[in-house]
């Protein structure tokens, strides 16, 4: 059951479903088609922390520079947290058919942040807990660094 927590309304719908032997389907939209806000096409140029700068309340959080992980993540809470103007922080996983949620992420943002790499680099000074912030023990860095601990070991 994706969320962390999951809502009562997932659980009650799961249960449901698992009670009457139907499939409980995840949908295929993101926190990003949930959200009310203004979207424009992507062109970051810096990244801000939430509790700098002042956030248009209007305006996609990240046209804005602030990381929202909505366009990565399953939309299970309805954009609970972009709709009143905090960043989703992906604690529902990834969105169907992705492997790895932080390496979307990352994909994702380096291609509309223009900025140099040390510069965006330099934006998340803790990139695990910036991108891997719910489902790192099921990505693919966290099973390379377990078998590079275990060829070192040997």
């Amino acid at each position: 059951m994706p969320g962390c927590p999951p809502t009562s309304k997932n659980l009650l719908d799961a249960l449901t479903a698992l009670i009457s032997g139907k499939p409980f389907d995840l949908p295929e939209k993101s926190v990003c088609d949930q959200c009310s806000k203004v979207k424009q096409d992507k062109h970051i140029k810096e990244f801000h922390r939430t509790h700098e700068g002042h956030i248009d309340p209007s305006k996609c959080l990240l046209d804005q520079g602030y990381l929202c992980l909505g366009f990565a993540t399953i939309g299970l809470c309805g954009a609970i947290c972009p709709n009143v103007n905090t960043p989703c922080k992906g604690c529902f996983g990834p969105v169907i058919r992705v492997r790895d949620h932080g390496a979307k992420i990352i994909s994702a943002l380096g291609a509309v942040a223009e900025m140099e790499p040390d510069k965006l680099r330099e934006s998340f000074p803790d990139p695990i807990g910036s991108f891997y912030f719910t489902d790192y023990a099921a990505s693919y860095l966290s099973r390379i660094r377990a078998e590079t601990r275990r060829k070192k070991k040997k």
